[in-house]
């Protein structure tokens, strides 16, 4: 059963495919990383001094046990965890080879996973 759809639009106000969305546990809020649509808050992923998580953000998970938490994922090979309610960076992970595609919180919300594209190195 369809509830519902959702558009993404682009910087131009076109519409375009989304990267990521996701419903934080309450599912009061949605989130589309490429462009939040028409009416939305717009948060950098970096801070005043380039530190933080750059990249194209390509996919978006909520803690199920630590309300207010999220996780993110970079095609820059990072993964972040951030508040919810005001966007604070709380962490950047490294060390992940190739793009995050996915980020996903265990369920007691202790850990995070995380996937990538494969990184193919030609010799």
């Amino acid at each position: 059963m369809l509830r519902c759809t959702y558009r993404a639009y682009d910087a131009v106000d076109e519409i375009t495919a989304a990267f990521s969305i996701a419903f934080n546990p309450a599912g009061t809020k949605i989130f589309d990383i490429h462009r939040p649509g028409r009416e939305f808050e717009q948060y950098s992923t970096l801070q005043g001094n380039k530190e933080g998580q750059a990249g194209i953000i390509s996919t978006i998970a909520f803690c199920p046990t630590h309300s207010g938490m999220l996780a993110t994922g970079s095609y820059n090979q990072t993964a972040a965890i951030f508040r919810e309610d005001n966007m604070e960076l709380l962490y950047v992970l490294h060390g992940q080879e190739g793009g995050i595609t996915h980020v996903q919180f265990s369920k007691d919300g202790n850990y995070l996973y995380t996937g990538a594209r494969k990184v193919l190195r030609m010799k």
